[in-house]
């Protein structure tokens, strides 16, 4: 049996044993929509490729199978709604098609699906953009909207809503961000930007997370934080880096800071990286976060401050260094 015939088989059991037989084609588009983006991941190499990257990883996905899509569980724009059209169509029945964003002029254009169900009604669905909301228990932003004009909604959110109830996608009948707006009101009672910062950040996961994607994790959070913090005077003062560890087999372990840019002492904490382990970020000053970039971390954005702190961190060490050469002397 293959991967993708083992999904279908797990969504008809799944529906089977919750009682869902009955639901409509919307909702089972829905919960197909979401069991599919619980377990797909946007590329990396896509994502910090070059142009040329993108354009050769595009085209290759246009020939590769669906079921080597599934087997690798990471995937661009074509090959999500490739796969996700096919398990809707063969699997289920829906009338379903890719489509090519006709606004976008890149070599790589963006694709998504549009459903018309039985009663004529279409709508587009675009899953590859909702990953990051869907593997955080969130509203999804790209479901249900016009296939003309993606700010227009063919499936309004309180629809939307009832039917993430009825599948049993929102925990405790809430979502994670009716959390984040909890954790809103709280930081509103801080008295610095500092401390509000501060203490949205240690937060930003403080609710249960599924296995999340780096494009997603990190996508995420810099939603959350705009959501924190809609004064873009404010919101200028998160500066969100991306930097990688190269492994032996050339091979990148990425990782993701964010750095409150209006803490300039190098000596306090205004650096945060996030720790899988612990799945939390973890606050450091900036000298050692310069400490780390001397130990082999690079940096892909650039980092404001870092270069005084290395300064600042190699003259103390060849301070040391030479204080231990006289006495040794």
């Amino acid at each position: 049996m293959s991967l993708i015939e083992q999904f279908i088989n797990e969504v008809k059991m799944e529906l089977e044993v919750k009682g869902l037989n009955d639901i409509t084609e919307d909702e089972l588009v829905r919960y197909v929509y979401i069991k599919l983006g619980q377990n797909f991941n946007f590329d990396l190499r896509f994502y910090f490729g070059n142009n040329k990257t993108r354009i050769q990883m595009y085209q290759e996905s246009k020939s590769k199978s669906r079921e080597e899509k599934m087997k690798r569980r990471t995937g661009i724009c074509i090959d999500i709604a490739d796969v996700l059209e096919y398990i809707l169509k063969k699997g289920f029945g829906i009338n379903i098609s890719t489509e090519r964003d006709i606004d976008d002029n890149q070599s790589y254009p963006h694709v998504y699906n549009i459903v018309t169900n039985s009663k004529g009604i279409s709508y587009r669905i675009d899953l590859q953009l909702d990953l990051k909301y869907i593997q955080s228990c969130s509203r999804t932003k790209h479901f249900g909207k016009s296939e003309f004009d993606e700010k227009k909604d063919v499936i309004s959110y309180s629809t939307l809503e009832a039917i993430d109830r009825k599948i049993g996608y929102i925990d405790k009948e809430r979502y994670s961000e009716d959390y984040i707006d909890m954790l809103r009101l709280d930081l509103d009672e801080s008295d610095s930007f500092v401390d509000k910062a501060r203490g949205a950040i240690e937060n930003l996961e403080a609710t249960p997370y599924a296995d999340m994607g780096y494009v997603e994790r990190f996508g995420y959070h810099r939603a959350l934080l705009k959501r924190l913090f809609p004064i873009p005077k404010e919101a200028s003062k998160f500066n969100f880096i991306e930097c990688y560890y190269e492994r032996d087999n050339n091979e990148k372990d990425y990782q993701f800071c964010i750095i409150l840019s209006n803490v300039t002492n190098i000596n306090e904490i205004s650096v945060y990286m996030y720790s899988m382990e612990e799945r939390k970020y973890i606050g450091m000053t900036l000298k050692e976060f310069a400490e780390k970039t001397e130990q082999g971390l690079k940096t892909i954005q650039k980092v404001p401050g870092l270069q005084k702190a290395i300064n600042s961190l190699r003259k103390e060490k060849n301070g040391i260094n030479g204080k231990n050469d006289s006495e040794a002397r």
